[in-house]
């Protein structure tokens, strides 16, 4: 699910809204992945651009990806995982995935983060 989740976020103007609207039409992010354009443009904010680019996804691309994480040592926490900071939770559009160097510790809770660019 994990990997879902990252080869969708290499998806440009794919935000938590837009995941929570295909998670709810589709129950999962492996039938995200599975949908069709016409199925996925029946999502309300999904358009024909945004279902084109999530209907040709495929697993060249998260390949990719992982080598990049790999080669950077960085690794991925989905928006669903326990490790994900509760306080980024609850802002108006949090990030799906924050990818980390280092670790996450319980003094990390109040510290301040700049979430920014994938590059």
């Amino acid at each position: 699910m994990l990997e879902d989740y990252i080869l969708l976020n290499t998806v440009e103007s794919f935000g938590f809204k837009k995941l929570e609207r295909l998670l709810d039409a589709f129950d999962s992010s492996a039938n995200i992945l599975k949908a069709s354009k016409s199925e996925l443009q029946a999502v309300e904010g999904i358009d024909e651009k945004l279902s084109g680019e999530i209907a040709g996804l495929d697993n060249r691309r998260l390949s990719h990806e992982l080598h990049l994480m790999e080669k950077r040592n960085v690794r991925a926490i989905s928006i669903f995982d326990d490790e994900y900071p509760e306080n980024l939770k609850h802002i108006y559009s949090p990030p799906v995935l924050l990818y980390v160097k280092g670790t996450l510790k319980e003094a990390d809770a109040d510290a301040i983060a700049i979430v920014g660019s994938r590059k």
